[in-house]
């Protein structure tokens, strides 16, 4: 369902739960005018790529290669960092207007850490059969940077 329409499809019944991320997104979108209660999931972090043709990035000079190189590598800490005082910013006042968040307990999370291994193999091995390379390595960065930085 296209974001815009959330807010009328809970509204009206069509729906009654939505799965979306970051929390504020639900403050943002006003959700919390039509469902009082929400349930902190901690699904890991959104991948930012940058993406280009491959003859674009050799044009570039080293120095910004290096450059963009490294602050790929600073930044889901830095994300991280930003995102959540934002979220636990918009929590409290999501609380403060009487919205209850749940946190599910450490088992559920491993439970739903497991489905989403899981469903990352599925994805790994579909995409490995539409021939794209190092799936393998870019699902277990993804995996691991969603360890590294996981709430717990």
């Amino acid at each position: 369902m296209p974001i815009p329409e959330i807010y009328d499809a809970m509204q009206k019944g069509v729906i009654d739960a939505v799965l979306t991320q970051p929390i504020s997104a639900i403050k943002s979108l006003r959700l919390c005018e039509v469902a009082k209660y929400v349930t902190r999931l901690d699904l890991g972090c959104l991948m930012t790529p940058v993406l280009m043709p491959k003859g674009t990035w050799e044009k570039l000079p080293n120095k910004v290669q290096n450059e963009m190189m490294a602050l790929a590598r600073e930044m889901p800490e830095k994300t991280d960092e930003m995102i959540s005082e934002k979220e636990l910013n918009v929590m409290e006042e999501m609380k403060q207007e009487g919205i209850l968040i749940y946190e599910i307990s450490e088992e559920d999370k491993a439970r739903i850490k497991a489905v989403v291994r899981n469903f990352a193999k599925t994805m790994v091995d579909d995409l490995k059969n539409k021939g794209v390379k190092k799936t393998d390595e870019g699902m277990t960065f993804y995996l691991n940077t969603i360890d590294k930085y996981s709430r717990r």
